[in-house]
């Protein structure tokens, strides 16, 4: 079933050894704050079925990240040329 998160929490990225953050199902989010480029332990990301319009350049900034699921993301508009 859907979850009904539309923004993540202004103080998420305080939470700087999140390894997973898995956001799927968030139909109503449909976008990323550029702190997010702060959760610098991130393996990784799910956006499954969520309204993405777009990822901020900062995820590049994101060393661990190996992982960005991104199925059904049909609002997607924007997605940096270099994440790495």
């Amino acid at each position: 079933s859907s979850m009904s998160l539309t923004n993540l929490p202004k103080d998420f990225s305080k939470f700087s050894s999140v390894k997973i953050l898995d956001l799927s199902e968030n139909v109503k989010l449909n976008n990323l704050p550029s702190e997010i480029s702060k959760l610098t332990m991130l393996e990784v990301l799910n956006l499954t079925n969520s309204s993405i319009k777009d990822l901020p350049g900062g995820l590049g900034k994101l060393k661990n990240l190996n992982t960005l699921i991104m199925k059904g993301c049909k609002s997607l508009e924007f997605f940096p040329l270099v994440l790495s």
